[in-house]
């Protein structure tokens, strides 16, 4: 677990705020680590991260929880933002968190996220990953590039995979993304639902198998009052590719 300031937190009521890291966080070990600007690892652990900041680029290599304030948790997370650039190529991959099992709340990343030759990525200007929790009053200006993507995966402006509400969120960043295998992307989440969500990034997906592209959500989600100006170009490069859907707004709704 490695991070600019806690590796590894176990309690329940710990309170991290008004704390900043500033420094480059580079692992070169190639899985088994949570890194964080902020927090490595604090899954199952409430309380809350307020106020703190992360300017240092994280170059994580393989490693499959990285996000610019957390790298897998719990807490809420309130006021952050991150501006460092991350480099990966392991799985859940967030501008602010990597995995998060509590809500986002008025906290936004300007950094850009790549991650390259990833199997089963899930990737986030915000999180990567949701277990849990709502994303509130967020913002992404980082440019999201994942390239080289196996397996079925997940990119998305905000989310990229996983439950609960996006509210009153934007994403500016532009997305980019080649994939051999099955890709989701949106340019808020992979599923929501949303309210007052927007987004003004373009989208470019090239790969050889099926896509679900969508301006917000890529599948089967609903969206209140949520608008997409962003440019959106897919090229599917197998002529015996199926099961392509793209759409301003979703790419797939199929629920009734």
């Amino acid at each position: 677990m490695i991070a600019g300031i806690a590796g590894y937190l176990t309690d329940n009521s710990a309170i991290i705020s008004d704390t900043y890291n500033t420094g480059d966080i580079v692992c070169t070990k190639t899985s088994g680590y949570y890194i964080g600007g902020i927090t490595g690892y604090n899954y199952r652990v409430a309380g809350i991260i307020v106020n703190c900041y992360n300017t240092g680029n994280i170059i994580a290599n393989k490693n499959d929880y990285v996000g610019g304030i957390s790298g897998l948790g719990a807490p809420t997370i309130m006021n952050c933002y991150n501006t460092g650039t991350i480099v990966s190529s392991g799985e859940k991959i967030g501008g602010i968190a990597g995995e998060s099992s509590a809500d986002i709340v008025k906290s936004y990343n300007e950094g850009n996220v790549s991650v390259s030759n990833c199997q089963y990525g899930y990737v986030g200007g915000i999180a990567g990953s949701r277990r849990s929790g709502s994303i509130v009053d967020c913002y992404n200006k980082g440019n999201i590039t994942a390239t080289g993507l196996y397996g079925m995966s997940y990119v998305a402006g905000i989310a990229g995979r996983g439950s609960g509400t996006c509210n009153n969120c934007l994403n500016y960043g532009t997305i980019y993304v080649t994939s051999t295998d099955d890709i989701y992307v949106g340019g808020i989440s992979y599923e929501g639902p949303a309210v007052y969500c927007s987004n003004c990034g373009d989208i470019y997906v090239q790969t050889s198998k099926g896509c679900y592209v969508g301006g917000i959500f890529s599948n089967d989600s609903t969206a209140n009052n949520c608008y997409n100006s962003g440019n959106i170009k897919v090229q599917v490069t197998s002529p015996t590719s199926s099961n392509n859907y793209v759409g301003g707004i979703v790419g797939s709704y199929r629920k009734l």
